[in-house]
C-alpha cells in the first residue's frame, strides 16, 4: 500500500479522499489530486470569510480563470498543474462553473426553503464531481457527466445531513433530513448502476468515495 509520501500531491492518508486516490489507477492519480486540491482552494474562499467583498472578488478571480484553463490558457500553478495532468475537451472543465456558482449561494448564506430550492442548490453543487467523472474518464460523453451528477448529488446531500444533524431541529427540519437523506441513497443507487454499465477503471476511486459516504450517511 503506498505511503502518504509516494505524490506530494497525495491528500491526507486515512481521509475519504485518500481512499479514492488510492483505487485511481496511477495514471489518474494526479488529476484527482489536483481537483481535491481545486476544490479545497475554493471551499477555503467561502468558509468563514474575514471580508466577505474580498471573497466574492476572489470567486469572481477564478470563475475567469476557471474559463481560461477550458480555453487552455490557464495562469494559476493549480489549474496548469491541472491541465497539464489530463487530456480532455474543454467540456470536462465547465461544470465547475456550476460548483462554483453553488459556493457563491454558500457565502450569500442563501437561505434553502424547499425540497424544490435544495435540487436547484445540488444540481449545482454537482459540478466538481461532474468535472471529476469527466476528466478521469477520458473523452467527454453524457454518460459519465449523469454519473458525475448522480455521485455528486449524493455526496452533497450527506454533507448537508451532516451539516442539519449538528444543529438543533425542528420537526420540518428532521422531516427533510429524513427526505434529503432518502433521495442521496437513490441518487448513490442509480450511480452504482451507471459505474456498473460503463466499466471505467479510472472512475473506480469515485465509486469509493460514493461508497464512503454512504457509510457515513447510515452512521448518522
Amino acid at each position: 500500500m503506498p505511503g502518504a509520501t509516494e505524490s506530494p500531491a497525495a491528500p491526507p492518508a486515512g481521509s475519504a479522499r485518500w481512499f479514492a486516490w488510492l483505487f485511481t489507477p496511477r495514471s489518474a492519480r494526479e488529476t484527482l489530486a489536483l481537483l481535491f486540491q481545486l476544490e479545497t482552494e475554493l471551499r477555503a474562499i467561502v468558509i468563514s470569510p474575514r471580508d466577505h467583498g474580498v471573497a466574492h472578488l476572489k470567486l469572481h478571480w477564478w470563475r475567469e480563470e476557471l474559463q481560461r484553463l477550458a480555453a487552455g490558457t490557464p495562469r494559476h500553478p493549480l489549474s496548469v498543474a491541472l491541465a497539464n495532468s489530463t487530456r480532455c475537451t474543454a467540456s470536462a472543465w465547465a461544470p465547475l462553473g456550476d460548483y462554483l456558482t453553488s459556493l457563491e449561494l454558500d457565502l450569500a448564506a442563501v437561505a434553502i426553503d424547499d425540497d424544490a430550492e435544495l435540487e436547484r442548490f445540488l444540481a449545482l453543487a454537482d459540478g466538481h464531481a461532474r468535472t471529476m467523472a469527466l476528466s478521469l474518464g477520458g473523452e467527454s460523453d453524457a454518460g459519465r457527466e449523469t454519473l458525475g451528477a448522480e455521485l455528486g448529488q449524493s455526496i452533497r446531500g450527506v454533507q448537508i445531513v451532516a451539516d442539519w444533524c449538528a444543529t438543533a431541529m425542528d420537526e420540518p427540519r428532521r422531516q427533510a433530513v429524513v427526505r434529503l437523506a432518502a433521495q442521496s441513497r437513490a441518487r448513490w443507487g442509480r450511480a452504482v448502476e451507471l459505474f456498473n454499465g460503463a466499466g471505467l477503471e479510472a472512475l473506480r476511486g469515485l465509486r469509493v468515495l460514493g461508497e464512503l459516504h454512504l457509510a457515513f450517511l447510515d452512521r448518522l
